[in-house]
């Protein structure tokens, strides 16, 4: 059965999301919007406020020992858990623990296996970390493993069944309301083919992959425009810099809500963060002014 997504307006105006992103740094966002960065080459751990104040927090403990197991380009996971963050390396298969407090930093996995899961989605679930889908070795593929703490390992979740379509991080996420993942492969090579795309959902009660049917046209196009996304944890929150609307899709209960707003700079990406938190989508950019640097802080509240 088609998968008929309604539309709604709602109006402009208590999660903290993980994200990931590209840099050749370890590099996340906290919740009062500071930046906390680990210089690769020098183990160089640093915070920069909204002020553009960076504070130089100290070299990383074991540092010189740690970042010979460093790949040359990163794309980091970044979680929080109590009062440290857990760091993954996409596609390596690495584990690490960072205390900001004492300044140390300690891998966590005793694996070596890496490749195979560039691009999947992550999340924490009852504090065991999940990693599914991403692609590698010339596949795409809805793999599911969970790093096993007391093996040091990760290894794959016994499940009933096999979802023979793809996930990435992109487009899908875990939700704690349903415990349960989705997953959409609405991707240009696939939409240009004019291939069905599927809606896939993977039940952790039951541990078992369910095809809900295709998306819907819109969503379709939303792909052909290649429309970023975020996962709040809710509702997966569409946008594009050149659209003066934003699109927030509640996946399990098959809707799709029209935001409009006023278009500005909010969603040009060239150094801007675009991140949620508290109920607000953020666009957190860092600009070059003659003879200084400011940090601006844009937020859209959403209320779906």
């Amino acid at each position: 059965m088609k998968i008929l997504f309604l539309f709604f307006t709602i109006l402009m105006s208590n999660i903290f999301c993980c994200y990931s992103q590209n840099s050749p740094a370890f590099s996340f966002l906290e919740k009062d919007h500071s930046k906390y960065e680990i210089d690769t080459k020098t183990g160089i751990l640093t915070n920069t406020n909204l002020k553009n104040e960076v504070v130089v927090l100290g070299k990383l403990k074991n540092w010189d020992n740690l970042k010979g197991e460093l790949p040359k380009s990163l794309y980091v996971n970044v979680f929080a858990r109590k009062n440290i963050k857990i760091i993954t390396i996409s596609g390596t298969q690495q584990v690490y623990e960072l205390d900001i407090a004492s300044l140390n930093l300690k891998r966590l996995d005793e694996t070596y296996s890496r490749g195979y899961n560039f691009g999947a989605t992550q999340f924490l679930r009852n504090d065991t970390l999940i990693s599914i889908g991403g692609e590698g070795f010339w596949q795409k593929h809805s793999i599911i493993t969970f790093y096993n703490e007391k093996a040091a390992e990760w290894d794959l979740l016994a499940i009933h069944n096999k979802n023979n379509f793809p996930s990435l991080s992109s487009f899908s996420g875990y939700s704690v309301k349903y415990d349960a993942f989705f997953s959409a492969f609405p991707y240009i090579d696939s939409v240009l083919a004019n291939k069905a795309i599927y809606f896939s959902s993977f039940s952790f009660k039951n541990r078992r992959w369910e095809i809900k049917g295709e998306i819907c046209t819109k969503l379709v196009q939303l792909a052909k425009k290649d429309y970023k996304n975020i996962w709040t944890g809710e509702y997966l929150i569409l946008f594009n810099e050149y659209d003066n609307f934003l699109y927030a899709l509640l996946p399990f209960e098959n809707k799709l809500y029209t935001i409009p707003y006023n278009y500005d700079r909010f969603l040009q990406f060239k150094n801007r963060d675009v991140y949620f938190q508290n109920g607000y989508l953020y666009s957190r950019d860092m600009t070059t002014a003659i003879n200084s640097k400011k940090v601006f802080l844009d937020s859209i509240e959403l209320a779906p």
